[in-house]
């Protein structure tokens, strides 16, 4: 079993961020609770300023000086982050997210969503949602699969490794460019596309 990596002081958070990943497990009236707390407060995200980067971090993570986060919008936060620990294993982290009322539908998605981002910037230009390259694909068994750069995708199958849900950086002729942070950049060939699921 995949073992977890504990950043808590004495089994409390440290306030560290390392788990506020941009994708996350969540239903779409989460999603909205958090964006429309944070426009009530008057919180607006920001990418940083590097030219060409892939942000993996939640848009609601606030960073301070002397190394501390916090989260813009803690009192409508997603119920996934009402009880991840990183010093839970990954099956002790499912059940307490379950036994919390968490919704087992909730799907992987990337928060920069709901500002029109995709997390994404190249050479300068951010990519949001309206410009982010887009594939539609007929998959073998006849099915039709709707892929946008910067979207977030489920655990998918790779090299008979399961990976965690990740972000879909680009297109190619034969595949998709993929990353779940940890595995790097990996290309995915439109051939194994049945193993994904959006």
């Amino acid at each position: 079993m995949k073992k977890s990596i504990d950043l808590t002081k004495n089994g409390q958070c440290s306030r560290c961020g390392g788990c506020c990943a941009s994708i996350i497990p969540a239903t779409n009236q989460e999603i909205a609770a958090a964006h429309d707390y944070a426009v009530t407060h008057g919180y607006k995200p920001a990418l940083p300023k590097d030219a060409n980067l892939v942000y993996l971090q939640c848009p609601y993570l606030k960073k301070h000086k002397g190394g501390t986060t916090s989260c813009a919008v803690y009192p409508a936060r997603p119920s996934i982050c009402r009880v991840f620990l990183c010093s839970l294993t990954p099956t002790a982290g499912i059940q307490a997210f379950l036994s919390q009322k968490g919704d087992p539908n909730a799907t992987p998605v990337n928060l920069w969503e709901s500002w029109g981002q995709t997390g994404i910037r190249l050479n300068g230009h951010t990519v949001t949602t309206q410009n982010a390259a887009q594939a539609h694909l007929e998959l073998d068994d006849g099915r039709i699969l709707d892929l946008r750069q910067g979207q977030a995708v489920r655990p998918i199958p790779h090299a008979d490794d399961p990976m965690e849900a990740g972000m879909i950086l680009g297109f190619t002729p034969n595949g998709i460019y993929f990353t779940n942070g940890p595995s790097g950049i990996i290309e995915l060939k439109y051939d194994d596309l049945d193993d994904i699921r959006t």
